[in-house]
């Protein structure tokens, strides 16, 4: 495994949107099914990404996503939430060439896995009855 964090926030569009890209948006929005339905709303405040990248099998496990205030609000895979990243597929070198990524430690990880768990994923987890692993999400 690889363990990565990047800072990113395209998410945030400059300018008015016309009539037709609201129309559609509110449709596509209305249809589709949510891919992250407890988190499509905050996307657009992550500021810095870490990511769980398997090198095995070339593509990312986990994410989680802070804001400005180094506070998780959005975290993958978990629940109905499919996540940001996993579907991206992007290898390690897509990531390293198109971000300035900052490469961390496991234990870095882990420890805001478990901070995003506490604060975002505490009631589904006592609901579910789930670990905090990725791979019982």
């Amino acid at each position: 495994m690889i363990y990565f964090k990047f800072l990113f926030n395209n998410m945030k569009k400059e300018g008015k949107s016309s009539f037709i890209e609201r129309v559609v948006c509110f449709l596509l929005y209305h249809i589709l099914p949510k891919v992250n339905p407890d988190f499509d709303n905050r996307y657009k405040d992550v500021i810095t990404w870490y990511i769980e990248y398997d090198d095995a099998i070339c593509c990312p496990r986990r994410e989680v996503g802070v804001d400005l205030n180094n506070t998780a609000i959005v975290m993958a895979p978990y629940n109905k939430n499919y996540g940001y990243w996993l579907d991206a597929n992007m290898t390690i070198e897509d990531y390293t060439n198109q971000f300035n990524i900052v490469y961390i430690s496991k234990k870095d990880f882990e420890e805001i896995w478990d901070k995003s768990m506490e604060s975002l994923g505490k009631s589904g987890q006592e609901k579910r009855g789930k670990t905090g692993s990725g791979d019982n999400l």
